[in-house]
């Protein structure tokens, strides 16, 4: 995969928001949407409750494969990216760092998160510093375009020194 296409797929990353993550565990598939933020080594970054199924999930298994894409009436207006990973929850002294990436893509998160006007916002904040951060490392990646004709994808692999979550 050239360096333009890894330009792509950041771009791609930087003005999408939601990402579809389907992990495996004790209790079989499970899929939940979750917002995320991504660096430029193109981990995926996002915030949830360790008590939730699918960061249960990661604890015992931590493949997982995501969808980012957008919705669309029109068959050539597809875009959207197919990854395999792996994950896990990042490490404390690495928190600050990616609380700042995710809050600088989320500046409504961040403004609730430093000043919340309201109980509901403060109960928003509260839930976010006791909420872990978890980190997508890609192993592979395809970009679907259809826009650049049908069927149009390009793929990566990063191999398995990328492997660690």
């Amino acid at each position: 995969m050239t360096d333009e296409a890894i330009s792509r797929i950041r771009a791609y990353l930087e003005q999408r928001t939601t990402l579809s993550l389907a992990t495996s565990g004790p209790s079989g598939v499970w899929a939940a949407s979750v917002f995320f933020a991504s660096d430029e080594h193109l981990s995926l970054y996002f915030v949830s409750d360790p008590e939730t199924r699918h960061c249960q999930d990661l604890t015992s298994n931590p493949d997982v494969v995501v969808t980012i894409n957008q919705d669309v009436k029109d068959w050539a207006a597809i875009q959207g990216l197919q990854i395999k990973g792996r994950a896990g929850a990042v490490e404390d002294g690495s928190r600050p760092a990616v609380q700042e990436l995710f809050l600088t893509k989320f500046p409504g998160v961040r403004a609730l998160f430093d000043a919340p006007k309201s109980a509901d916002e403060q109960q928003v904040a509260n839930r976010l510093g006791d909420s872990r951060f978890y980190r997508i490392v890609p192993i592979w990646i395809r970009f679907i375009d259809n826009s650049r004709g049908f069927g149009f994808r390009e793929e990566v692999s990063f191999g398995e020194e990328k492997n660690e979550a």
